[in-house]
């Protein structure tokens, strides 16, 4: 430990999950870079990849056993109790929470210590999601709760922000500071496919036939609406052309999406593989990528995909209007509008030179826009302006 260990500020970030999603990678941006200046711990609720690849870092990691994603009671008393008490030994400068449960819970424990600086960065909003009105009501007064019980909430789009900002006073509270990304190692595409091969030899058949490749990197989730792109790839095959959709993730959804797919007889056709370490580096292995969801923050998997070359489709929910302006660096359909994506996959399928304007377009964008170095120097004026 340098001898000047004690004398740095403690930076405390605290995430539901441990996993690796968009928000995880988040995550571990910031403390991957901060821990050079700040003594870093980060707290989370369930073990995952984050939590090995910050160890391999040798960054402090701390489980709090009761913090999970289902709602439970106890588990909740238990969970606020485990963070409280961790605050109150560890007494952070700067307590960063992030995700909807860990928001609330920890900038009101952040609150009760008296952190001097509690970030909250809302990477969406779970109001927006496909909820009941009562669920999605209580959800926006936690989501409320959180920010005003913050310094300050960072919104990773400014989509996430105009979302809740009409609300008196909040949008004061809200600073948009949107993901960035480093230029990323892709496998090559020859590459990335033998690679795929090995892991699942049920896509060595479309690899080898030429088809032209729709991808996806995402978890099976509803959130996702992959289902959309199972049935836009039905009719594009019904109406002659020859494509395949490949997404690489798991999920609560693989059962059901797998038997829509049999359901629908393109099981040849769609592929729902399974999870793969480092997934974005296998990404040159499509054509063309695309994400049909009903809910977003700033997804990362999408500024991967644009720096790794590929032209894109996606729908315009939260912030991914802000990475692909339609019909410039790539294609945009409204949510839940099948005969909309279906339109815009059939084009980039039959339109080669579309396809490459759009993705050199996008690869400009995002180079100029959402680097990780702009991200890091806005996150740390947020830190420092006290």
């Amino acid at each position: 430990m340098p001898q000047n260990q004690s004398k740095r500020k403690k930076l405390v970030y605290l995430i539901t999950k441990a996993n690796w999603g968009g928000a995880q990678r988040y995550v571990y941006d910031l403390a991957a870079h901060f821990c050079e200046d700040f003594d870093v711990l980060v707290l989370y609720g369930e073990k995952g990849l984050l939590a090995e690849k910050l160890e391999e870092k040798n960054i402090r990691v701390r489980e709090i056993s009761g913090l999970r994603r289902d709602v439970g009671l106890l588990s909740e008393i238990h969970a606020f109790w485990e963070i409280w008490k961790i605050l109150r030994e560890e007494q952070p400068d700067i307590f960063h929470v992030n995700s909807s449960k860990a928001g609330i819970m920890g900038t009101l424990a952040g609150r009760l210590i008296r952190v001097p600086r509690i970030i909250f960065t809302a990477h969406g909003w779970a109001f927006t999601e496909d909820r009941s009105i009562f669920s999605r009501a209580i959800i926006f007064l936690l989501h409320v709760k959180t920010i005003l019980l913050s310094h300050v909430t960072i919104a990773v789009s400014q989509t996430t922000k105009e979302e809740i900002s009409f609300v008196p006073f909040l949008g004061k509270k809200i600073v948009v500071i949107r993901n960035g990304i480093p230029a990323e190692g892709f496998l090559g595409r020859s590459t990335a496919q033998v690679d795929l091969q090995e892991k699942f030899p049920q896509l060595q058949k479309i690899f080898e036939s030429g088809t032209l490749i729709f991808g996806s990197v995402a978890e099976l989730h509803p959130n996702k609406n992959l289902a959309l792109a199972v049935r836009a790839v039905v009719e594009i095959i019904r109406n002659g052309a020859k494509t395949a959709l490949v997404v690489i993730g798991e999920g609560e959804e693989r059962a059901r999406l797998e038997a829509l797919a049999a359901e629908l007889r393109v099981q040849d056709h769609v592929f729902f593989p399974g999870k793969v370490e480092f997934a974005h580096r296998y990404l040159k292995a499509f054509d063309v990528f695309v994400l049909p969801s009903k809910k977003e923050g700033l997804p990362y998997v999408l500024l991967e995909a644009g720096v790794a070359g590929l032209p894109m489709v996606a729908s315009g929910v939260g912030g991914i209007g802000e990475i692909i302006v339609d019909q410039r660096t790539g294609l945009l359909f409204p949510s839940d509008d099948a005969k909309k994506l279906e339109s815009c996959m059939l084009s980039l399928l039959k339109n080669p030179a579309q396809r490459e304007k759009y993705a050199e377009a996008a690869q400009k964008n995002i180079s100029e826009n959402f680097s990780l170095e702009k991200m890091l120097t806005e996150t740390r004026r947020v830190y420092e302006d006290q």
